[in-house]
């Protein structure tokens, strides 16, 4: 089949929903299928430099539109639409998997089949999101993917057709993560706790600064973030004396594995003091059940709806206290017990590969 995956991100953007994208071409083109990707040109356009960074499959083809013509900032929805009619009517695809708001409501008018994925807030009025709520009545609007039934409830809340509407965790590429029996070793001896992401506060970061502070025998890695997150992190931890965070800066999702196969535990610290506590389904997080670690994560329910304490460590959001002691006693655990959690946490990334996701995606629709 013919797929085409359209949305208006620039090309070696580094942002979660970037990689979701691009990762989701790979996996239709692994399940066989004959795929395009439609997307902004950004500051990486040659392509077998953006299948090496996004660890993407080579078979893709990518047309790159324009983000400024004449002097002028093409926008995120009705000009995205706007330049990528022409190709999609030149390639003819048989089905169009949309990460964009404008696009779904009108191609699906016009005749092309289309699977639209969205993780937007619910608080989110913008008129082309709205517009894409009522499109799921359209005959050729075939699906909705989204992360949460929290996220469905409000959606169908909202007007979308409830049955449309498929909920599926974010997904990894196994054949990336999967922790190899012997890899390069990137931290010293002493004990290593792994963040990789964005480093915004929402996400935790200011916790795992405070956890740093009250346990200084631990070293922790935070792998990605923005320069002027990075910046204003790094002047806490200098004003607070803290020694033992070290920032690596973003990364190539292709680079990004090895720094968890390095860590003793991973962590994910989402604050539930955020909307997306209730939703969030954090790409990292299949990443890290595959690499086949220790992972310790926060108690918020979106995190809860997926993980049970089979496969993860919980500890109470928000709370250093919690956190620092569940910290430790994973480092008292006797081997056996962490195996066994990491077994099962691997046995969840192996049902969570994008391949099945896309299986899933396309399954009973043609």
């Amino acid at each position: 089949m013919k797929i085409v995956v359209a949305s208006p991100i620039p090309s070696g953007s580094p942002k979660a929903h970037a990689i979701n994208t691009f990762k989701m071409a790979s996996g239709f083109a692994k399940i066989g299928h004959d795929v395009t990707i439609v997307a902004y040109k950004g500051h990486i356009s040659v392509l077998n430099q953006l299948s090496d960074y996004y660890g993407a499959d080579k078979s893709i083809k990518w047309v790159l539109l324009p983000q400024n013509i004449l002097g002028r900032q093409m926008n995120l929805h009705s000009d995205f639409t706007i330049l990528a009619i022409p190709k999609l009517l030149a390639i003819k695809p048989d089905v169009i998997y949309s990460r964009a708001y404008h696009l779904p409501h009108f191609i699906s008018k016009i005749g092309f089949n289309v699977i639209a994925e969205s993780h937007a807030h619910l608080d989110n009025m913008q008129s082309a999101f709205l517009k894409m709520i009522t499109s799921t009545k359209n005959k050729k609007f075939l699906r909705w993917v989204t992360i949460s039934n929290y996220l469905k409830k409000g959606y169908v809340e909202l007007g979308a057709v409830e049955h449309k509407i498929k909920v599926l965790p974010d997904a990894v590429d196994l054949s990336l993560f999967e922790k190899p029996e012997s890899h390069l070793q990137l931290f010293e001896s002493k004990k290593n706790i792994v963040y990789a992401g964005h480093l915004y506060d929402y996400k935790g970061i200011p916790l795992i600064l405070e956890a740093a502070q009250n346990r200084p025998e631990y070293n922790f890695h935070l792998v990605g973030g923005l320069d002027d997150d990075i910046n204003r992190h790094k002047s806490y931890c200098s004003a607070n004396s803290i020694k033992n965070v070290f920032f690596h800066g973003m990364k190539k999702h292709s680079e990004v594995p090895n720094y968890l196969w390095s860590a003793d535990v991973l962590i994910l610290t989402h604050t539930l003091n955020h909307p997306s506590a209730n939703f969030t389904s954090p790409v990292k997080l299949a990443e890290y059940l595959a690499a086949k670690r220790p992972t310790l994560v926060a108690d918020i329910p979106a995190l809860k709806d997926w993980l049970s304490d089979k496969e993860v460590f919980f500890y109470k959001s928000d709370d250093v206290n919690s956190f620092v002691e569940e910290l430790d006693d994973i480092f008292d655990k006797n081997g056996s017990e962490i195996d066994s959690v990491i077994e099962n946490a691997f046995k969840l990334a192996q049902r969570w590969t994008y391949e099945k996701r896309c299986q899933q995606i396309l399954e009973g629709l043609f």
